[in-house]
């Protein structure tokens, strides 16, 4: 319950339960934020690219059967035996085929289409990990955020640049509340905290339902078709990470999650965090591993030869579909599906970034002395800190990080409010 103005509780008080609300101005402030990063995902994608000539290349290779290279066969429908499905599968596969077969167009090579493609999509590890540990909360059982496979059809089909921040925007919403933070964070079931048969499935379920898939996509196989194989089958990948932890969870790594006792949970808290850090090290190392092969091959680039291997062509799009000339290389499949995952990966970083800037707020404001933080503490150096990382790092591992920080602040949190209740629990039997 929240405190009541002009009544203060003690310090053992403040200690056991030191969330508080976030100010209604701030929450209305981000989720607008929010609403506007997906306003513009939805304006690019369903509105701007309609009628243009990059939508209408796309379509005259879907019906012609050939990938942008118009030499390579686009395989159809072989993969569930669904029709709809095999036919969503296999227009994706079509736009998916300039960054898994490399093939460039005009001032663009294949070397930097794929580039640029595959290091967002490896990128994402941190986001999808983000995502996985919120959903997974005791505090979000069944809410909108426990149920990643549904995320992942809308952002795997209508872009996440547009669906990434309507679920931030959700998160904040739930979040606003005092109660969100005050049940003790060492409760799986209702607290902040993951079930430790989950949080130990993350990792493996993560690396080798997601990173592994993503990197398949980009080899050189003798078969081509095995590429199309590839990416049908990674646009799933974020369910089949939903369906792993499941499985995982009451299988492989099934065990005592359930007793009441305020010292065993907040054991079990602990362990589980810890479980939890370790899926964020594996997406701290792919975005570090990422982010430096960037740069590395960039840096060893010759803009003479290859001008579209540098930071501005690879990172910095620009709306110039709907001025491109038919028949021109910026009216084909190849510009077209770049500027939409160059614009990708600035509305879901750009968006996820804010997001973690508002966790970093609510760390430090809400918790409280609970957190290892003076009340109204420091929210600017790990802001900074943030964003430097995303400049050094990259911004996957920067996230990760972020990821590691949040979750060593709720378990302080959790072991102080464990503390001093067991304290007033002993004065009480006295």
């Amino acid at each position: 319950m929240a405190r009541t103005v002009g009544s203060p509780p003690g310090p053992a008080a403040a200690a056991s339960s030191p969330a508080r609300g976030r100010p209604l101005a701030v929450t209305l402030l981000f989720t607008v934020l929010f609403a506007a990063c997906a306003s513009c995902g939805y304006w690019y994608n369903r509105v701007y690219q309609v009628g243009t000539p990059f939508i209408q290349d796309f379509e005259a290779h879907l019906k012609t059967g050939l990938l942008a290279d118009d030499k390579t066969p686009l395989k159809r429908g072989a993969w569930t035996g669904h029709q709809g499905t095999d036919e969503l599968l296999t227009l994706l596969a079509l736009f998916f085929s300039p960054g898994s077969y490399g093939h460039g167009s005009g001032g663009f090579s294949g070397r930097a289409v794929m580039v640029q493609q595959a290091q967002l999509l490896l990128q994402l590890v941190s986001v999808l990990t983000l995502q996985m540990v919120e959903g997974y909360r005791g505090r979000n059982r069944w809410t909108l955020l426990s149920f990643p496979s549904i995320w992942a059809f809308f952002y795997q089909t209508m872009s996440g640049m547009f669906i990434f921040p309507v679920w931030y925007a959700v998160h904040t919403l739930l979040s606003h509340r005092a109660s969100y933070f005050s049940a003790p964070a060492s409760t799986s079931s209702s607290g902040l905290a993951i079930s430790r048969p989950f949080a130990k499935a993350l990792l493996p379920a993560i690396l080798v339902l997601y990173v592994v898939p993503t990197i398949a996509m980009y080899i050189p196989y003798a078969n081509p078709e095995i590429n199309q194989d590839a990416a049908a089958f990674w646009q799933a990948t974020p369910a089949y990470v939903n369906v792993a932890l499941w499985v995982l969870a009451l299988t492989v790594f099934r065990g005592g999650d359930s007793s009441s006792s305020s010292t065993i949970s907040t054991a079990r808290s602990s362990s589980s965090a810890r479980h939890v850090n370790r899926a964020y090290a594996l997406a701290f190392v792919v975005g570090v591993l990422t982010h430096i092969s960037v740069v590395w091959l960039v840096m060893t680039s010759s803009p003479e030869q290859d001008p579209s291997m540098s930071f501005s062509a690879l990172f910095v799009p620009t709306l110039d579909l709907h001025n491109a000339l038919p028949g021109s290389p910026a009216a084909g499949i190849v510009w077209g599906t770049l500027r939409m995952f160059q614009f990708d990966h600035i509305g879901i970083f750009a968006s996820t970034l804010l997001w973690a800037v508002l966790g970093i707020y609510d760390v430090q404001t809400r918790l409280g002395a609970a957190g290892g933080e003076k009340e109204g503490g420091a929210v600017v150096v790990p802001i900074l800190a943030l964003l430097a990382g995303v400049v050094v790092l990259g911004p996957g591992a920067a996230l990760a990080a972020f990821g590691v920080w949040r979750e060593k602040k709720l378990a302080g949190a959790a072991a102080s409010s464990t503390t001093v209740a067991g304290r007033v629990e002993g004065k009480k039997r006295q």
